[in-house]
């Protein structure tokens, strides 16, 4: 009889370690210097081989703010919610889909892409330790698409898998950020197991996927378009003869080199 008992509890910590493994809910937060560090709220939910990270909240940043030191003038483009990237990992095939979105006239309307790329995030794990919140957790870095970051994992949570495209290491990630500080992502809770019965994964037109550099392209001249249509829109509404000059934007978006 305590032979039986002890397998069965074998057994039953082996059946909740997998379905923790398969299904659970975690929130990060994300800063970005881009969006004036205002926050934004992922969901990362974990269905077997699936995850998918989703827009569940933000703080949208004052539209016009102006330095008056410079007098210059920036403007926040204020897009939707339903409009926001959703990233899909699938852990079996090693590829990762996104959906995203691009405008050519400054946020009147919109095109989506589906896009696809294999894992690649290689890590080099560092021996240094330091609590954060309840967790004890170790240090790794990586260089990824122009940036290099440093990530806070622990295993005592031993989930492979991360916010945005950060997969890998021996344990979830509790922090990551880069070393400009111009992005961040923070674990702010974690639910296991999750009930996702009642929440369906985004469904993403794989057969249809263009990859990174494909959709970069795109982006990059829908943008040079979009800068035309604003300034038209503009000077349509001063003085005849008024002139406006924009500034040409740095590259601070999360992924700078492809």
């Amino acid at each position: 009889m305590k032979n039986k008992l002890y397998i069965n509890i074998i057994f039953l910590l082996m059946s909740i370690n997998l379905f923790s493994q398969n299904s659970f809910k975690a929130v990060y937060k994300m800063l970005l210097e881009k969006n004036g560090y205002s926050p934004t709220y992922y969901s990362l939910i974990s269905k077997d081989r699936d995850s998918e990270f989703k827009l569940i909240e933000r703080i949208i940043p004052e539209k016009v703010v102006s330095n008056e030191y410079t007098g210059e003038i920036v403007l926040n483009t204020e897009t939707p919610d339903s409009i926001q990237p959703v990233i899909r990992t699938n852990f079996k095939q090693e590829k990762i889909y996104s959906y995203d979105f691009i405008t050519e006239d400054d946020g009147k309307t919109y095109t989506g892409y589906s896009i696809v790329e294999p894992i690649t995030v290689k890590w080099k794990l560092g021996n240094e330790t330091k609590k954060i919140d309840k967790y004890l957790c170790k240090k790794a870095t990586t260089r990824f698409r122009g940036r290099n970051y440093v990530a806070w994992y622990t295993e005592e949570i031993p989930i492979s898998i991360g916010p945005w495209k950060f997969h890998g290491l021996p344990g979830i990630i509790i922090n990551i950020t880069d070393n400009t500080n111009q992005v961040s992502f923070l674990l702010e809770k974690i639910e296991i197991p999750y009930d996702y019965l009642n929440n369906t994964l985004e469904v993403i037109d794989s057969e249809h996927a263009i990859s990174v550099r494909e959709f970069i392209e795109i982006r990059k001249n829908a943008k040079i378009r979009s800068r035309e249509f604003f300034k038209k829109k503009v000077l349509s509404k001063l003085p005849r003869g008024a002139n406006i000059e924009l500034t040409q934007e740095g590259n601070n978006d999360i992924e700078i080199e492809f």
